[in-house]
């Protein structure tokens, strides 16, 4: 809803709780939350929990970076699940 300034991010966001990735890549993900970041919507709203600002997306694509970032440098060391 571009004249409202509101972003409906459906399940690519979620605020306060285990997020959950069943299908797609984490490289589609973050270009999705790119995307919603560039819009600069005033209103979230995501598929999990409460409605947020444009900071919900910043928030939900760091996690998705340091979460990809350790599990290469746990993989690189050869460490199993």
């Amino acid at each position: 809803m571009p004249k409202e300034g509101v972003a409906l991010a459906g399940d690519v966001i979620f605020r306060e709780c285990t997020l959950v990735g069943w299908t797609g890549t984490d490289e589609k993900w973050l270009k999705s939350l790119d995307l919603i970041i560039s819009l600069d919507p005033k209103v979230i709203v995501p598929g999990h929990r409460p409605v947020c600002g444009i900071e919900g997306a910043i928030d939900m694509k760091a996690y998705l970076e340091y979460v990809g970032e350790e599990s290469k440098r746990c993989f690189e060391r050869g460490l199993t699940l």
